[in-house]
């Protein structure tokens, strides 16, 4: 089992740091695509985010997925941020896919709470409503708002995919946040 949690978090940093990865957050075509998506000024909030989920990946003991979290928390992006998650192989039931929870996004920054994994969403928020697992093909673009509630489906072998999140630079409102 994988345990070396500085080796894991240096290699994910190397490999978005590569020319390939670089070039997908900077193509003409996806900026693009998230200004047609509403996003007038796109910048990237942060280098693009590589996602690695195995079962044989252990850190501090936790099996490596993310319970029903929002974005915004960590972001703290403009209110029109979006997030891109592309996978690159086929994902489906029996590969950590994204389950969804479709209208959150209207919610707004819900309350969390602390887990090994970072912040996550109350229950009581999420409890009762319609989810939907996406089953996905290698390179199709999930776009979401920073607020939808979603989670890695907590059951699989492998999955791999790029995030990226796309502040709008004109947001009134985030331009008078203090930098921080």
């Amino acid at each position: 089992k994988f345990t070396d949690v500085d080796g894991y978090t240096g290699f994910l940093k190397a490999f978005t740091n590569t020319h390939l990865v670089q070039n997908i957050s900077n193509s003409t075509k996806l900026l693009k695509y998230v200004e047609k998506c509403g996003v007038k000024h796109a910048s990237p909030v942060s280098p693009p985010i590589l996602h690695v989920v195995s079962n044989s990946l252990l850190i501090n003991r936790e099996k490596v997925f993310t319970p029903p979290h929002q974005d915004v928390v960590s972001t703290k992006g403009s209110i029109g941020q979006l997030v891109i998650w592309i996978p690159l192989h086929n994902v489906e039931q029996d590969n950590f896919g994204i389950t969804a929870f479709p209208g959150t996004h209207k919610m707004g920054t819900l309350p969390t709470d602390y887990s090994p994994f970072g912040h996550t969403v109350k229950p009581e928020y999420y409890e009762g409503l319609d989810s939907r697992y996406l089953n996905l093909d290698m390179g199709d673009l999930v776009v979401f708002s920073q607020y939808l509630i979603h989670k890695t489906h907590p059951v699989g072998k492998f999955r791999v995919a790029l995030s990226f999140r796309f502040n709008d630079m004109l947001d009134e409102e985030w331009k008078k946040q203090p930098i921080s």
